[in-house]
């Protein structure tokens, strides 16, 4: 999973005698996706650390939200995370065993290429059995992350491929950060939306624990994940 993640940007050869989508593209507009992420760390004590996620996810540009169901190991140990987020009304879900935290929706959900991204080549993986196009940009607020960004995109149907990120977290307290994502067993469409985007029972009113993404490290680690996933707007 991981060395798929790092190959999509080692295994890069620009080819001149494909038509290039050098004024970006827009993502399909419902699918589903497996993801392998590394990130590496400077956490604020100056200790470095690697973490290692691996995160299903379902991407609704139609309806403005995302569903995540992330696994994450961090210094051996192992969470799982599931994270519900409706942009268009502004909050986040973040559910933890019988746990649920309710903060908002930080950052966006752009559906497109971010406007200010530089085209920067068409490649193929393999035996020219992919193609995909590259392009490059750097983000800053309202993503949750600074600095440089590199992602890809198939050529053709403008499939998320993956993405390259380093430079610090906007989240106080604020640390360096570089992240590989790379995206595995795309489906259009999605299947099962209720599997996705239903509030659970858990997180009723009486249950549910109002915190701030200021403040709680296990939203931070839910937002910063969900935001390293796709372009954000730049």
């Amino acid at each position: 999973m991981y060395f798929s993640t790092v190959c999509v940007f080692v295994l890069v050869a620009v080819t001149a005698s494909a038509p290039t989508n050098q004024q970006g593209c827009c993502f399909p507009k419902q699918f589903e996706a497996s993801i392998g992420q590394v990130n590496g760390l400077v956490l604020p004590t100056g200790m470095p650390i690697v973490q290692n996620n691996y995160i299903m996810g379902a991407f609704d540009f139609t309806n403005n939200r995302a569903g995540e169901l992330i696994q994450t190991e961090t210094m051996g140990k192992i969470s799982s995370i599931k994270v519900i987020i409706d942009y268009k009304e502004n909050y986040m879900y973040t559910i933890i065993g019988k746990q649920c935290t309710k903060s908002a929706a930080t950052g966006d959900f752009p559906s497109c290429t971010p406007k200010t991204a530089q085209f920067v080549g068409t490649y193929f993986i393999g035996d020219n059995q992919l193609q995909a196009d590259s392009y490059s940009y750097y983000a800053k607020a309202p993503s949750p992350v600074e600095g440089n960004v590199s992602f890809s995109v198939t050529h053709d149907g403008c499939i998320p491929v993956g993405a390259i990120v380093t430079g610090k977290t906007l989240q106080q307290p604020s640390f360096p950060i570089m992240s590989s994502s790379g995206y595995l067993n795309y489906t259009q469409g999605i299947a099962d939306p209720g599997k996705w985007f239903d509030i659970p029972d858990i997180c009723t009113k009486t249950q549910l624990v109002q915190r701030s993404v200021d403040t709680d490290p296990l939203i931070q680690l839910a937002n910063r994940v969900s935001s390293l996933l796709l372009p954000s707007a730049a």
